[in-house]
């Protein structure tokens, strides 16, 4: 038996400069206030976006402007006289949209004040949102329709894309980065921050970056003397995890049955358009077949060029010498993308307007019916597994309970086309309605700007002689503000004019569609295949 070392606790030796006194002068010559908790950089810009909502509210009382003052003083009726006037100011339709508003405004009391809201006002706050406010300004508390978008929508979305769409894109780039971000969306559920260039995060170019992709050569499992690509794309920027913790890595191969579905295809176009690989023998498609995995190795990684690491994968179109480029380091934001969107999903004929989170809601849904729990979270980016049933479960119930309750088989196509866009989609809507101009003269606030802005202009006119001589006064100021508020209320009734007879055609079409047929007067539709012309090139 060997001999035990006895463990000895070292003691740390005392020092001496220790005492009171050091620890009373500490920090004594600095004038500190409390940290504040850490929020993300989307969740900042709200907050300081509130701030400024409610200095502007601050400056209506000419005796007490200040607003840190009045949030000091703040009381149970000057917190209502606010909110009276945020829903006058502001075009709020929802319960819960208010109910998020004043969420930020707490949040902004507490930075602003380094202490949280006394909890007997909260209470009062919401209590009078939910009882006075909802009544008085009409606040619906009914959700919002969140249509689901399955495979086949998917597949009839992607074929009037490549096949029919007509949509114009400033540079044919953007085209294939809007079907590859349709891919992603679909295959990741990933929300649409974690790709391109969030609302919280502009001009950071923070977003999905060659860094982040991988693409391996391997051997065909099914044939092994063929080779196959696969690539990973890693999402590292998804919501509360933004660059830290362990970032979810995503699987993709090769699709030959449709190469509409086939992603990888998306991005070995966007790379070799920017001569992204590292190797000097990959510059075109065919090199891909002109070498092999070596024997000894699983598979063969396909590199990028370094300097190619931190260039954003999906890019913006910039004006640049006269001519429209795709930008070589700018992220697409998501805004373009959100319009392009709702464009492409009214020129397909659906009657709900497409957005990313019909292909996420579409993909949580798939997900769910293979994935565990923890999977599925980890997937789809959640803290908690309540957060699927409460906003992304499909509206429409995915069971056959009539023949579940009949004892007969199911009818599952017919219930599966019932949780489809494809149900009602219509693609001759986009040729039969056209924007009424007229509304938009015809609105009183619109009327009621235009001779505001000639007032002010006149005023312009007679006191400096030219608009822009006028430049840094208050007159030019307030000129400036009622044409943005005149261009932007403009935008609104046309949107919501269109928006109006998009409803109205799908809610009367079968109405006239049955009239046709019983007057004998009805047609069958062709679906409209456009002519493209290709400048050709030599070599």
């Amino acid at each position: 038996m060997g001999r035990v070392r006895r463990q000895t606790r070292r003691v740390k030796e005392k020092n001496p400069h220790l005492d009171a006194k050091y620890y009373e002068q500490l920090y004594a010559d600095k004038e500190l206030m409390p940290s504040l908790f850490r929020i993300s950089a989307s969740t900042e810009k709200e907050v300081n976006r509130t701030w400024e909502i409610w200095k502007k509210y601050c400056a209506l009382r000419a005796s007490d402007p200040d607003p840190l003052q009045r949030l000091c003083n703040i009381s149970v009726a000057d917190l209502r006289r606010y909110m009276h006037w945020y829903l006058d100011k502001h075009n709020i339709k929802k319960l819960d949209t208010f109910y998020v508003r004043m969420r930020y405004w707490r949040m902004m009391y507490a930075r602003k004040m380094y202490e949280k809201m006394d909890l007997i006002m909260a209470a009062e706050m919401k209590s009078f949102i939910s009882t006075i406010l909802r009544v008085e300004y009409d606040l619906s508390e009914t959700a919002q329709v969140k249509p689901t978008m399955s495979v086949d929508d998917l597949l009839q979305l992607l074929h009037h894309f490549w096949a029919l769409c007509t949509d114009y894109y400033p540079v044919e780039r953007q085209r294939v980065q809007h079907a590859l971000l349709i891919l992603l969306m679909a295959y990741t559920s990933a929300r649409p921050g974690a790709l391109v260039e969030g609302s919280g995060y502009y001009n950071t170019n923070d977003c999905l970056k060659y860094k982040d992709i991988e693409i391996f050569e391997v051997r065909d499992s099914e044939c092994p003397s063929r080779n196959i690509l696969i690539m990973t794309v890693t999402l590292r920027i998804m919501k509360g995890k933004r660059n830290k913790g362990s970032p979810p890595k995503f699987v993709f191969h090769e699709r030959d049955d449709n190469l509409a579905f086939c992603p990888i295809l998306h991005v070995l176009g966007l790379a070799f358009a920017d001569d992204a690989f590292a190797s000097e023998w990959i510059n075109c498609p065919e090199d891909l077949q002109t070498f092999q995995v070596p024997s000894h190795l699983q598979s063969l990684p396909l590199q990028w060029k370094e300097s190619m690491l931190e260039i954003p994968v999906f890019r913006r179109a910039v004006s640049e010498g006269g001519q429209v480029i795709t930008s070589p380091t700018k992220a697409l934001q998501y805004a373009t993308i959100a319009n392009q969107n709702l464009r492409l999903g009214k020129s397909t004929g659906f009657k709900d307007p497409f957005r990313f989170y019909c292909l996420r809601r579409g993909a949580a849904n798939a997900i769910n019916k293979i994935a565990t729990t923890a999977e599925r979270n980890q997937i789809m980016g959640h803290s908690r597994a309540e957060i699927y049933d409460k906003y992304y479960i499909n509206q429409v119930v995915g069971t056959d309970t009539q023949s579940a309750y009949l004892g007969t088989p199911s009818k599952d196509a017919l219930i599966n086309l019932a949780g489809h866009m494809n149900l009602t989609r219509d693609p001759e809507a986009p040729n039969s309605i056209r924007p009424d101009l007229r509304a938009v003269k015809l609105d009183l606030e619109v009327q009621a700007l235009e001779d505001e802005r000639a007032q002010l202009r006149a005023d312009i006119i007679a006191k400096f002689g030219s608009i822009k001589s006028a430049a840094d006064t208050a007159l030019y100021d307030d000129y400036c503000t009622t044409l943005a508020d005149l261009r932007s209320r403009k935008e609104q009734v046309r949107r919501l004019k269109l928006d109006k007879d998009w409803q109205g055609y799908f809610k009367n079409s079968s109405i006239r569609h049955i009239d046709e047929q019983r007057r004998g007067i009805a047609y069958t539709y062709t679906e409209v295949t456009p002519t493209f012309i290709f400048k050709e090139e030599s070599g």
